[in-house]
């Protein structure tokens, strides 16, 4: 979440520039002159979220702008990520509250996608990814001990869920838990992998957290 550190880097006239010259690329960070990502344009020398943190992004929205730009439709993602990053900008400089669109975003996409994704059987890696994500959702959007969360997603991927169309079921509990980030984006993409259906799933996600977090920003003091 949001940690008191140096002023957000937010590079918009390099990524505008870039956007131009046809520079700016999904899937891959680049090198961020010739080529880059949403995040390596924003981010002088940025080459993962980490970076992006320590020009001070919260981690939690690094990572969530380089999951939704990489998942716009291709040719939307320039003007969507633009959109994106210019009301991040906006945010940040009228000194917005990050934690509250944190717990906003979480309470008003992440979880409710978890819980669904997860689905309503009774296996034991379900019941545990639902208890974590339920915790969440009581608690005001705060994240579960990452050990639970991470506990939780082990004992769905245990279970086989990782080779089915509810892999993303289970990571995305463990992300919407507070747990094991890089281990959603994994599963999921091993998900769409092996059916269809994760990857209506992962479309319709992407348009609820795009419009959630736009909210979020738009309303959270």
């Amino acid at each position: 979440m949001n940690q008191k550190g140096p002023p957000m880097e937010i590079e918009l006239d390099t990524y505008n520039d870039l956007a131009a010259r046809g520079r700016i690329r999904q899937g891959s960070w680049g090198d961020g002159r010739e080529r880059a990502c949403l995040m390596s344009a924003l981010v002088t020398g940025a080459t993962s979220t980490e970076d992006c943190a320590a020009k001070g992004w919260p981690l939690w929205l690094a990572e969530i702008a380089v999951f939704l730009f990489d998942a716009y439709p291709a040719d939307a993602a320039v003007a969507r990520g633009r959109a994106l990053a210019a009301a991040i900008h906006a945010a940040d400089a009228r000194g917005i509250d990050w934690d509250a669109v944190f717990r906003r975003v979480r309470l008003d996409a992440i979880l409710p996608i978890a819980l669904d994704s997860v689905g309503d059987g009774d296996e034991p890696w379900r019941v545990k990814c639902r208890r974590v994500v339920q915790w969440s959702i009581d608690n005001d959007g705060q994240p579960t001990r990452a050990a639970e969360a991470t506990r939780a997603a082990e004992a769905a991927r245990a279970a086989g869920a990782a080779r089915g169309a509810w892999a993303a079921g289970a990571a995305w509990a463990a992300w919407a838990a507070g747990g094991a980030v890089g281990a959603w984006g994994a599963w999921a993409a091993e998900a769409a992998e092996a059916a269809e259906a994760a990857e209506a799933a992962e479309a319709a996600a992407v348009s609820r957290i795009d419009a959630a977090l736009i909210n979020a920003i738009n309303s959270c003091k």
